[in-house]
């Protein structure tokens, strides 16, 4: 470490801690150090494994799409936690980052203890809906390329999903926040959108009841998509309970961090006791 190879990938890990594994996986346009506040909550009782996703921040962004596939993707993160000596790891993942944690459960079940996801979907059912969103993530991937990562950050933090963030941050942590999504490549964004974030798109809601270890589902009241995720979700997935973070959004670990933190620690410790 710091660097894992993971088919041919360096990806950035970052281990903490001690006890049972956890892996934290976080969003599109984002990287590890924003979940900081979840790890400071587990790692005195887990082993925290936090990692840069392909294509972001301190990992690599290689040129073959193939790398980018969400099944891919998936896979590479379960080398990630074998080289890192765990078999099994409880994993958190927010919003794309939650899709791979799916992807994970479905393909190495054996590897998955337990599953916490934050403003996740299980992609998309229509099939005229799905190639919209497929159409918007080239259109973006296209628009990064051509005019560069500033162009996208003041377009990104543009956006409606972040209004509570700008509510519920202070000064500094946006700036810093800003400063992270700076750390990307245009090259590394445009392939994650169009290799995970389009993958993710696939519809797996008919899957979820082969999910059967416990699952958090995690959304902000401010996220109304999120939450009506989540509690459709809960209706198919087994083991799972829907927890929703008054005055958050789309992006509750930074905005209620200490809640969330506390909230996902206890959930863990029971999972763990019940294994």
């Amino acid at each position: 470490m710091p660097h894992i190879d993971a088919n041919g990938v360096p990806l950035f890990v970052d281990k903490i801690g001690k006890g049972p594994a956890v892996v934290l996986v976080h969003g599109f346009a984002s990287e590890g150090r924003p979940l900081r506040p979840l790890v400071w909550e587990l790692d005195r009782h887990f082993t925290t494994i936090s990692v840069d996703l392909i294509g972001h921040a301190r990992s690599g962004s290689p040129l073959q799409l193939a790398h980018y596939d969400i099944g891919q993707v998936a896979l590479d993160l379960v080398e990630v936690l074998r080289a890192s000596g765990f078999e099994r790891a409880a994993w958190f993942g927010h919003g794309l980052g939650g899709r791979i944690a799916l992807e994970i459960a479905l393909r190495c079940p054996g590897a998955v203890t337990a599953l916490v996801l934050e403003s996740t979907h299980p992609g998309v059912r229509d099939d005229e809906e799905r190639s919209a969103r497929r159409a918007e993530c080239e259109a973006l991937a296209e628009r990064i390329e051509t005019h560069g990562m500033s162009a996208f950050v003041d377009y990104w933090e543009s956006l409606p999903l972040w209004d509570s963030l700008r509510v519920n941050l202070t000064a500094p942590q946006l700036e810093e926040l800003q400063k992270e999504r700076y750390s990307h490549t245009a090259r590394g964004l445009a392939k994650v959108l169009r290799g995970a974030v389009i993958g993710g798109d696939e519809w797996i809601g008919d899957r979820l009841g082969e999910v059967t270890v416990p699952t958090l589902l995690i959304a902000g009241r401010l996220d109304a998509e999120a939450v009506t995720s989540a509690e459709r979700m809960a209706t198919r997935l087994p083991r799972a309970t829907v927890h929703v973070l008054e005055g958050a959004g789309h992006a509750a670990h930074l905005e209620r961090p200490e809640e969330l933190g506390a909230m996902v620690r206890e959930f863990l410790l029971v999972a763990n006791a019940g294994m």
